[in-house]
Formats: C-alpha cells, sequence, structure tokens
C-alpha cells in the first residue's frame, strides 16, 4: 500500500484509501480511482463532520457504507434468532445463505454509493449502478432485489438508528424506482415434454427432477433432502419431515410434510446406500449437489425445444396435475408446502392416505412406479 502526501490516505492498485483516526473515531473509506486533492477534500469533510459532532452534538452524515455495515450485522442477529445456531457456533445453513445474498447485493452496490452519503442517496446516484447490471445482463429482479437492500437501510437509517438523539438520515427517504422486466409466466410441462427433457439429462438429474415433479418440492429442498428426515409408517409407506430451518414454507415453526407417490418412492429406493446423509449426490464426487438448474440442464431443455421451462416450473406441473385430477385445494396446498401440516411425531395414518392418494393422481399413470420401468423410460 502506498502513502500519499496526506496522512490517512494511501494507494491500493490505484484505489485511494481513507483510513484515518480523529477525536477517537475511525474514519474509513475506498474512494476508488479518484484524484489525490478529491480525496483530500472527502477526508476535511468528514473531519468537519467528527469535529460538529464531538463540540456541537451533531449527528455526521453517515455513508451507505457505514449503514450497509451496520443492517449487515442486524441482519446476522436477527437470522440467528430466527434459525438458532448451530452447534459450531455459526449460523446454520439456511440462515447462512440469506445473510452471504445481502453481504453479495450490497458488496455490488458498495463500488457505486459505498463512499456517499445516506441523504444523497437516490434515483440519479444509483442510476450507473443500475445501468452497469443491465449491460452486464443480470435481470431486472435480481437488480430490484440489490435496491430492496437499499430501500430497508434507508428506511432504518431515517425511523429507527440514532446517534445523540438524531437519526442517522434526517430527511425522509427518497423512493427508488424499480426496474421492472419481463414477468415470467409459470410454464407447467407436459407428460410427453417431461419424457423428452428428463432423457436428455443425466441419470442423477433425472432422478431428482423426477422426484421433484411429483413432489412439488423446490430446488433447494431436492438437494438438501436427507435420510434423518425419513419417517416410515404402516404398509411400507414413508414420508419425509422437513425442518423448518429446511424449507421455504412461510411457517418456519413448522415441518414441511413430504408425501411421496409411487414414482418418487421408486426414486427414493433406487438412491438407497449411494450416501449416509444425503439423498441426491453427484455419482463423481459423491458429494450432495446444490442445484439442479445447472450447466446440463439448460442445455438440455435446449435440446427438446422448451427454453422457457425453469426447474421451478416443474413444482408448477406437479401443482397442475393435482388440479387436473380433481384434488381438492386444501390437498393440494399441503402437498405444495403452501399449507404446513402441525405434524411433528404424532402421524395421523387415515390423514396420511388421503394425502398419498391425493399425491398419486398427480403422478404419472401406466406402470411407471418401479425403479427399472422408471429408468427405461428415460432411454
Amino acid at each position: 500500500m502506498e502513502r500519499t502526501r496526506t496522512t490517512g490516505i494511501s494507494i491500493e492498485a490505484g484505489c485511494r484509501i481513507i483510513d484515518k483516526r480523529y477525536k477517537g473515531q475511525r474514519i474509513y473509506a475506498r474512494l476508488g480511482e479518484v484524484s489525490q486533492e478529491e480525496a483530500e477534500a472527502y477526508l476535511a469533510k468528514r473531519i468537519n463532520e467528527v469535529r460538529a459532532a464531538k463540540l456541537f452534538g451533531e449527528s455526521p452524515r453517515r455513508t451507505f457504507r457505514e449503514a450497509a455495515m451496520k443492517h449487515l450485522l442486524e441482519e446476522k442477529q436477527r437470522l440467528a434468532q430466527k434459525f438458532r445456531i448451530s452447534s459450531d457456533g455459526g449460523l446454520r445453513p439456511k440462515g447462512q445463505k440469506q445473510l452471504d445474498d445481502k453481504a453479495r447485493h450490497l458488496k455490488l452496490l458498495d463500488r457505486f454509493v459505498g463512499h456517499l452519503a445516506l441523504d444523497e442517496i437516490c434515483d440519479d446516484t444509483l442510476e450507473p449502478f443500475i445501468s452497469q447490471r443491465h449491460h452486464d445482463g443480470v435481470a431486472a429482479k435480481t437488480v430490484r432485489l440489490s435496491l430492496e437492500q437499499v430501500r430497508r437501510i434507508l428506511n432504518k437509517a431515517a425511523r429507527t438508528w440514532r446517534k445523540n438523539n438524531q437519526p442517522w438520515l434526517r430527511l425522509q427517504p427518497p423512493v427508488i424506482t424499480m426496474p421492472k422486466g419481463e414477468p415470467h409466466a409459470p410454464f407447467p410441462i407436459t407428460r410427453a415434454e417431461e419424457r423428452a427433457l428428463f432423457s436428455e439429462l443425466p441419470l442423477h438429474l433425472a432422478d431428482m427432477c423426477l422426484f421433484k415433479v411429483n413432489t412439488g418440492l423446490r430446488e433447494a429442498e431436492v438437494c438438501e433432502l436427507r435420510w434423518e428426515w425419513e419417517r416410515k409408517l404402516d404398509d411400507g409407506i414413508s414420508v419425509f419431515l422437513i425442518p423448518p430451518a429446511h424449507h421455504k414454507g412461510g411457517d418456519y415453526n413448522r415441518y414441511r410434510l413430504v408425501v411421496p407417490n409411487s414414482i418418487a418412492r421408486a426414486v427414493i429406493e433406487a438412491q438407497r446406500g449411494k450416501h449416509p446423509e444425503f439423498v441426491f449426490v453427484s455419482p463423481k464426487s459423491g458429494k450432495p449437489l446444490k442445484r439442479i438448474n445447472n450447466n446440463t440442464f439448460r442445455p438440455g431443455r435446449k435440446a427438446v425445444g422448451i427454453t422457457q421451462c425453469r426447474v421451478h416450473d416443474l413444482k408448477h406441473t406437479f401443482g397442475e396435475r393435482l388440479q387436473a385430477a380433481g384434488v381438492s385445494h386444501e390437498h393440494k396446498q399441503i402437498l405444495l408446502g403452501h399449507r404446513l401440516e402441525n405434524i411433528t411425531t404424532h402421524y395421523s395414518m387415515p390423514r396420511i392416505q388421503e394425502l398419498l392418494d391425493a399425491a398419486e393422481k398427480g403422478g404419472r399413470r401406466g406402470g411407471f412406479g418401479l425403479a427399472g420401468a422408471r429408468r427405461r423410460s428415460f432411454r
């Protein structure tokens, strides 16, 4: 790191960095590729703010970077309470993933607005960030996720955070305009499209997709499915109970009940013995897969001419088939995980049988139950 003529200002890889302590307070900012004069002017402004705060009790103008760091710390505490702390003292996987996603969005924003004061954040100052993300081919939905973090930070700075009885942001939070993109309508696939698509996939990925289209699970729920969640009941029936921290059902205090039909059970039986913990693993590494939507799934859907089909559309497909088969709205909601049954250690067999009968109606007709038949149908 190269020092400059002004104490507290240095250069690293062409980026000017301010790191100075003044009256017991640290002033830190990565300003990017700015001139020495601009860096000195910024430092002088921040020193004046700290001096005014010490002499007159005024609150300094906080930067977006400071607010983002405080926001992430609060989010970590909130997620720790929501998902509880794991045995090693860290966040549980689902909570850590949410925290990592927020940090990733804020890191992208920091390059453009991190050094700006909170009252300088508006549509105009965010426009370079939005333009760059669009130039990189990022979907409007992803850009909106980043801007939602900006909204939350500005709202908390104006309404919650205080210093010397003064809010971090003294102005009313500005309206942040969200970029609009083309909505992605659900695209349920036909049984012929299902056969064609799955035949283009490796067997382990086809197994996961077949299980998904017959259970209505989300992608992450399939990838994280574990044997310890299986509960074997009477008459050879088994269900899975996904713990609250591992499903996205809107109610984090209840288990997600999964009732596999005969097709899904055939998939499960084909996976036994492959891994002691996870149901679905990579045949090459023997480790659980993190996603289905990978470089094999996308070419597969292109090969059969259904590029608009997303992995999540397999869940929509299961829902449409349940509805077409006349399954009641209540049973459909439970099977899709939109409504969670209050089931922990007690299982009502008549209730499970009702759900199993409903799940069978959403499965494939015509002798597709055994694993061997399932595999022959792909090729």
